[in-house]
């Protein structure tokens, strides 16, 4: 194994990780305090309309707990699941693998199936979301053993560890 190409791919992984982390913050940060103006604007529109207060209270306990679910879905789909493939591995072939995989994890759910599509794209090459359904007493065993399984669909399959591309510009002589 090439200790160079292991610190490179280590080095580049705590980064965007450490990236996403503060983006989670900055939403869940933002995500409250936006959260907080809407519940503050429709409690006040519903008190210059005289409605009980009771009602005011209950409606933006629901709206809130409501607004906060989403905002801690979206942080959590923000991140998604470590399945990012080299740029050179062919997508269908890796997106097949996975859902493969990721169905014969003990736990998972058949119905709905996993959820494997290509999420989106970026220099290093086409990025899947990796998404099975389970019951959530088995979320945390699932949620390992689908990481687990990734890795070793990667290394069955041969794939190289995606490794980010540079592009350089040639400056004119």
């Amino acid at each position: 194994m090439d200790v160079s190409a292991l610190q490179l791919f280590t080095s580049t992984t705590v980064s965007e990780l450490a990236v996403k982390v503060l983006a989670a913050i900055a939403f869940c940060i933002v995500g409250r305090w936006l959260i907080g103006r809407v519940i503050a604007v429709m409690q006040a529109a519903m008190n210059r309309n005289n409605v009980d207060p009771t009602l005011t209270k209950y409606l933006g306990s629901i709206i809130a707990v409501t607004l906060n679910i989403a905002l801690v879905l979206g942080i959590l789909g923000y991140f998604g699941s470590t399945a990012q493939p080299a740029g050179g591995v062919d997508v269908a072939e890796a997106i097949a693998r996975l859902k493969v995989a990721v169905a014969a994890i003990p736990n998972v759910k058949s119905s709905p199936a996993p959820d494997v599509t290509l999420l989106d794209m970026n220099l290093v090459g086409p990025v899947p979301a990796v998404r099975p359904c389970c019951h959530t007493d088995h979320y945390r065993q699932v949620c390992f053993d689908t990481n687990e399984a990734i890795v070793r669909v990667a290394q069955e399959a041969g794939w190289p560890a995606p490794t980010p591309t540079q592009i350089t510009k040639t400056m004119p002589a």
